[in-house]
């Protein structure tokens, strides 16, 4: 399937008028009506997949990053959005956040993204309640994050970026689905999983979400970083895994070096691959828009079939239509060489 290019993008977006105006009233993905106010200039992220959806659409409207960037982290965000400050999480157990600190920042809206359930309606509604400050609740599910990019667009009244990034997120969630359907059985993952590397040690395994876009299946063992943990490479051998993801590129060496684990053919065979996580991870955290390049990177690896593509032509154009950074040839290398 031929990617969609921006240019292509932008006709589609001037031709169509794929710009809607900003209603007075919103209703989210929860089925709450909220009134939204005449102008959004600064937008509060409830957790962290909102602060990098916010991000990717209208970043000049950010109120802050809810957690610290790492240095890391920061040469692959758009220079002017490295250094904004930390306000803080409303959702999940991290949450550090009540009222009168997001009264304190004055925010003229707050989304959340994510999971759709009664305990984020009623944080939506109490925070709402007591601060009077518009809140919506976005459904964050892959499926649905086409549709998720038409609601921002709406909401920040970034209509050409937004409908521009929802197309994109179209075209790229069906280059997966046609790499999925060119193969004849399911893909098959192992997930080589350190427990001490902070950002992935709560993950056991691919998220199920993930490996239903993908069409995959996973071997839910987990090899820690201090020995093999409770699977064996013989195992892993039986199991036949297509391709090992590697939490980081410690583990990916781990086990490429191991003679041990060279009775696993994807091991001897060099299919080996730490998950890139610059300047959010590809696959983990958080579960947002960030997960779409890493669907890509891994229905590559998974199903090498028809249609062909340019791995490193995609990354540098998700970086750039969706970070708004252009990637150096040393950037690209630090994401795709392990």
């Amino acid at each position: 399937m031929r990617r969609v290019t921006i240019l292509a993008l932008v006709a589609l977006a001037v031709a169509g008028g794929l710009a809607p105006a900003q209603a007075a009233e919103f209703t989210d993905s929860l089925g709450r009506t909220v009134t939204l106010p005449e102008t959004v200039t600064h937008v509060l992220p409830a957790g962290p997949p909102a602060a990098v959806a916010i991000y990717t659409v209208a970043p000049e409207k950010l109120t802050g990053w809810v957690r610290p960037l790492a240095d890391e982290q920061k040469d692959f965000i758009a220079a002017p959005y490295r250094t904004l400050s930390v306000t803080g999480r409303l959702t999940g157990k991290e949450g550090d956040m009540g009222a009168a600190e997001v009264k304190a920042l004055h925010p003229d809206l707050i989304i959340d993204i994510g999971d759709l359930n009664p305990h984020y309606r009623a944080l939506a509604d109490k925070i709402q309640g007591e601060t009077g400050i518009p809140y919506v609740v976005l459904d964050g599910s892959i499926d649905q994050m086409p549709e998720l990019y038409t609601q921002l667009s709406q909401l920040l009244g970034a209509q050409l970026r937004g409908d521009l990034l929802a197309l994109q997120t179209a075209s790229n969630l069906a280059g997966v689905a046609a790499r999925k359907s060119s193969a004849t059985r399911p893909g098959r993952i192992y997930y080589a999983q350190s427990r001490d590397a902070p950002a992935m040690g709560d993950m056991v395994g691919i998220a199920p979400e993930i490996l239903a876009t993908l069409g995959a299946v996973s071997f839910n063992g987990e090899h820690s970083a201090g020995g093999h943990g409770n699977v064996t490479p013989g195992q892993i051998a039986l199991y036949d895994p297509d391709v090992v993801i590697a939490s980081t590129a410690e583990v990916a060496r781990q086990l490429a070096t191991d003679p041990d684990w060279r009775a696993v053919p994807a091991v001897a065979a060099g299919k080996v691959y730490a998950v890139p996580g610059l300047p959010w991870g590809w696959l983990d955290t958080p579960p947002g828009v960030n997960r779409l390049i890493g669907l890509e990177w891994l229905s590559g690896l998974l199903y090498p079939q028809q249609p062909k593509r340019d791995l490193a032509a995609d990354v540098r154009a998700f970086y750039h239509g969706y970070y708004q950074v252009d990637l150096t040839d040393a950037q690209l290398q630090t994401l795709l060489a392990p």
